[in-house]
């Protein structure tokens, strides 16, 4: 039926490829092919205000190993897709962008429509909302602006909280982030 919102799936297959025989063994090839196979099967199968989010939760090293701080093995890819043109526009470069994990939090949350973790501290991913108004689409549909002030004000609140609590922000640092909050607050609104 069409009566849910969320569907999270994760396939192991690969992770057990790559601890058997590494990310350069045949078997490894045949395994990513069957796996872009079952992709195109849901890419076709999406509905028009779906987002796609296909992640991998950790990278490995030639050995097919993880859990070290390499970075084989803590880069992993993000792709994300929707049938109907929720992104302004395609990015077209040679080398894709590394974000951090943090990142994924706020961005997600708001091409989900959903508030934005409490204690989130990413930075929405602005090439995924729209430069100057909102895409129209049931899923997302944010302006750049309008996201990066529903982050900010997020860790702003973050911010407020945990320095109530606990004194490791100097003084200092909190007070130049509350001054540069209250001015762009003043120029947002």
């Amino acid at each position: 039926g069409d009566d849910w919102d969320v569907l999270v799936a994760h396939f192991l297959g690969v992770d057990h490829c790559g601890h058997r025989f590494g990310p350069d063994h045949p078997a490894m090839a045949d395994k990513l092919t069957q796996m872009d196979g079952v992709i195109r099967s849901v890419i076709d199968r999406l509905q028009n205000d779906t987002l796609l989010v296909l992640m991998g939760d950790h990278g490995m090293t030639d050995t097919g190993d993880h859990g070290g701080e390499s970075q084989k093995e803590t880069d992993a890819t993000l792709f994300l897709y929707s049938p109907s043109p929720i992104f302004p526009a395609p990015l077209s470069q040679k080398e894709p962008d590394v974000v951090p994990q943090t990142d994924l939090v706020p961005t997600l949350a708001l091409l989900l429509g959903v508030p934005i973790p409490y204690s989130s501290v990413g930075q929405v991913l602005l090439p995924l909302f729209s430069p100057h108004g909102q895409t129209g689409s049931a899923v997302g549909g944010l302006s750049q602006l309008e996201a990066l002030w529903i982050n900010a004000k997020q860790v702003n609140r973050f911010l407020e909280t945990y320095s109530s609590m606990a004194k490791d922000i100097p003084p200092e640092s909190l007070s130049q982030l509350q001054q540069e909050f209250s001015r762009l607050s003043s120029e947002y609104l």
